[in-house]
């Protein structure tokens, strides 16, 4: 049985609703991709894994709570319908999120707690509420697709690292912040 394998993609398979257990055995494994598999259960907790993909499945909610434990995680890729739990505001070390297709509710506050957090892909969500403050050396933010509001933050323009910044088709209003000017050029930034 695989004892060795660290990377695993088992993208755009058919699993029927079960997680496949049988992975929790390859103790070695560090990322896993099942992006697409058409899952829609329990997933278990996977000792030493750092990245999964389970974005693109049939979960029904977000709130996952064994999945939010792995603290170690550094990506993790998620699509879901319902809310964002608080306890994803604790995994220090995530470095990707992206969560797309179904999260609604307000924007959560605990993003600042993320001070690891370098990409963030909320796009094509429900998400409402102004935009928090962000931390650290993010250098992509897409959150176009939403139902954000308020103010674009002048925060954003101390965002040394930022390359890509997308939100796009929400409901902000005034002007564009004089911070955003003083950034390296953006290769990205659709605000409309």
């Amino acid at each position: 049985m695989l004892p060795k394998i660290q990377c695993l993609a088992l993208s755009d398979n058919d699993f029927g609703d079960s997680f496949p257990f049988i992975l929790v055995n390859i103790t070695s494994l560090k990322v896993l991709d099942l992006c697409c598999c058409h899952l829609n259960s329990y997933i278990p907790i996977i000792p030493n894994l750092l990245d999964m993909d389970i974005s693109c499945n049939d979960f029904e909610q977000a709130e996952y709570e064994q999945l939010w434990r792995r603290y170690a995680w550094e990506w993790l890729g998620l699509s879901a319908r319902g809310e964002i739990p608080k306890s994803l505001g604790r995994m220090s070390n995530l470095r990707e999120l992206h969560m797309t297709y179904g999260i609604g509710g307000l924007f959560p506050e605990f993003l600042g707690n993320l001070r690891s957090l370098r990409v963030l892909d909320w796009s094509f969500n429900s998400l409402a509420g102004p935009l928090p403050t962000f931390h650290g050396k993010v250098t992509h933010v897409d959150l176009s697709l939403n139902n954000l509001n308020g103010s674009v933050l002048e925060s954003l323009g101390r965002l040394r690292s930022l390359q890509v910044l997308n939100l796009s088709q929400n409901n902000f209003e005034g002007p564009i912040p004089h911070s955003l000017g003083t950034l390296p050029p953006l290769p990205f930034l659709p605000i409309n």
